[in-house]
């Protein structure tokens, strides 16, 4: 299910793609989804199609209500951060973003 989760206390490192992919695929609900208190680092090389640590995306579903908060993303070849345009309802609060790539 991708929607209700919470993800908290984790360390999510050394991923060639993103740590967290909070995406919502044709057809399906992603929302509701709590990030908080994770470690975020290391992740998606610079070779990667995906090139951030966190992502908030659609590819075609419904996305909205997600969490972002008190996280540590730090050292990641891509962004820190990656929320698609145009999507609404993330509350992003408290966390610390440090040496992430462009």
């Amino acid at each position: 299910n991708g929607s209700d989760n919470t993800i908290s206390g984790n360390l999510l490192a050394d991923n060639l793609s993103p740590g967290v992919d909070l995406v919502a695929g044709i057809g399906t609900t992603v929302a509701g989804n709590v990030l908080v208190n994770n470690t975020i680092s290391g992740n998606s090389t610079l070779g990667s199609i995906e090139p951030f640590a966190i992502g908030v995306r659609s590819t075609g579903g419904t996305l909205g209500g997600q969490t972002i908060d008190r996280n540590i993303v730090t050292g990641n070849a891509g962004l820190g951060l990656f929320v698609e345009a145009g999507t609404a309802g993330i509350t992003i609060t408290r966390n610390a973003f440090s040496n992430n790539g462009a």
